[in-house]
């Protein structure tokens, strides 16, 4: 049975603000020196083995941690079955990226497509843009010089400059 208690206070000793736990995925939290809004802190709690293990860390400052329940020692059989779930939600995790990966660049060329230029007779932007994103798109041209590309994209309206 796990302990709630014991690991968020593990938790927050590490540096992570938990105020209660999810177990069987990757859980972002904030740390104690994130800003508003901010989540740099992570657990994920494997309660699928004879024992409950929970790996931690920051992602700010690259500290990692393991908390096992009851601090006890894990034979080898123990620690070879955690680093198989560990692994396997790597893969999991990582085919999890892919897709929202995939799902973002879809939305953004929809985005993109439905974008239209600014001509020079159009009113300031000013005007037209309110909020304006401002992009910076970096390529490397033949010559293999770094060529800047100023872009502002506004949600408003839908126009760029480029």
């Amino acid at each position: 049975m796990l302990n709630h208690s014991e690991l968020i206070s593990v938790l927050r000793a590490a540096g992570l603000d938990v105020k209660h736990i999810e177990g069987g995925k990757l859980t972002r939290c904030k740390t104690i020196d994130d800003k508003a809004g901010q989540q740099s802190g992570w657990y994920r709690v494997f309660d699928d083995l004879n024992t409950t293990v929970c790996i931690f860390g920051n992602w700010k400052d690259l500290s990692r941690g393991v908390w096992v329940e009851g601090n006890r020692n894990q034979t080898p059989r123990q620690r070879a079955d955690v680093s198989l779930l560990i692994e396997r939600a790597k893969v999991e995790r990582k085919k999890e990226q892919s897709a929202q990966w995939a799902l973002n660049h879809t939305k953004l060329l929809k985005l993109w497509a439905e974008t239209k230029p600014l001509h020079t007779d159009d009113p300031p932007l000013s005007q037209k843009m309110s909020p304006a994103f401002n992009l910076v798109f970096l390529t490397l041209g033949a010559d293999g010089v770094k060529q800047c590309h100023p872009t502002i994209i506004s949600s408003k309206n839908k126009r760029c400059v480029v």
